[in-house]
């Protein structure tokens, strides 16, 4: 304070609240907890990759954010929600694994499993007479996912930062950990496109404007007819209510992995209260994981194909 007199130990005595930050993935991580707690960075692969293999956004959902981890969670929901009408029809000439055998098989067999830094969710569909489609995602503590991917391809997920109990932030994170990602596939440039520029972070397509949504163009070409991916989803979890009514819900056999994932958060919360951590937090490696997607015969769990499992269980240097 220019006040006070050059003696004065008063700046001694008050300081700015602070928390240590660090930067990776093109990120900036805070840690907000007590200071005799800090831990570990997680060590997700994309905070050590080079910025060119690296794509990162943002938007704000007006809803609280287990709802919009639940969304991702729902794989299941792409082949619908995402579809086109033409997806049916070209499925059999589809490029992608995603896109031949996703769409014909619309309800899947969801397989879960516990690990240490969250879940490991199989989705089963049909593919040829003797194989089966399997995508592959995650749940990690507390708030990220990696949705399926293609057999070796690009990575991506989110982390769903609560804002207060009706808001969150969806940061979407890309990367490609054999290569450098091309412009197309930098995803930001898709967000940019969609989200008004005025520093709220909304979708253009959001509940004040029903979503931008277009009656022909759903009657004719998309399911939703909501052009941006992701104001598709907000229309979904929004449209739940800014806090969702969970007793008024069904859960339904896809919803396997949300209900995993509701046990393991309420487990989490009750063993913090008795002052246990979950475990995640002092072992980084156990975010060292990645989503994935493979054909396997019918025999073959995907956890137990070598191939599967060293790309979804990779170790870092």
């Amino acid at each position: 304070m220019p006040s006070e007199p050059a003696e004065s130990n008063f700046k001694d005595k008050v300081k700015v609240k602070s928390y240590p930050v660090k930067e990776g993935g093109g990120l900036i991580w805070a840690y907000m907890g007590p200071a005799e707690l800090e831990p570990p960075m997680p060590r997700f692969e994309y905070l050590e990759l080079e910025p060119d293999q690296v794509s990162v956004s943002k938007l704000r959902y007006e809803s609280n954010y287990v709802q919009v981890v639940e969304g991702d969670l729902d794989t299941v929901h792409a082949s619908l929600l995402h579809s086109r009408l033409a997806d049916l029809d070209n499925a059999p000439k589809a490029t992608t694994l995603a896109g031949r055998y996703s769409y014909p098989d619309r309800a899947p067999k969801f397989h879960v499993e516990d690990t240490e830094g969250g879940l490991l969710i199989g989705a089963r569909r049909k593919a040829e007479e003797d194989s089966y489609y399997w995508r592959i995602s995650r749940w990690l503590f507390p708030y990220f996912t990696m949705i399926p991917r293609e057999p070796h391809g690009i990575t991506q997920g989110g982390a769903m930062v609560p804002i207060d109990d009706e808001n969150c932030w969806f940061i979407h994170i890309r990367w490609n950990p054999y290569g450098t990602l091309e412009d197309s596939q930098r995803y930001e440039n898709n967000f940019d496109h969609n989200i008004i520029p005025d520093g709220t972070w909304l979708a253009k397509a959001n509940r004040r404007n029903d979503y931008l949504i277009d009656r022909e163009d759903q009657k004719n070409n998309t399911y939703t007819g909501i052009a941006f991916v992701r104001a598709q989803d907000s229309a979904m979890t929004d449209g739940m209510g800014i806090i969702a009514d969970r007793s008024k819900e069904h859960l339904a056999t896809t919803d396997m992995a949300i209900i995993r994932m509701r046990r393991r958060m309420i487990k989490a919360a009750r063993e913090l209260e008795e002052g246990i951590e979950p475990s995640a937090v002092t072992h980084p490696d156990s975010f060292s994981v990645r989503s994935g997607g493979c054909v396997l015969p019918r025999d073959v769990y995907f956890t137990d194909d070598a191939e599967v499992w060293n790309d979804i269980h990779f170790k870092l240097p």
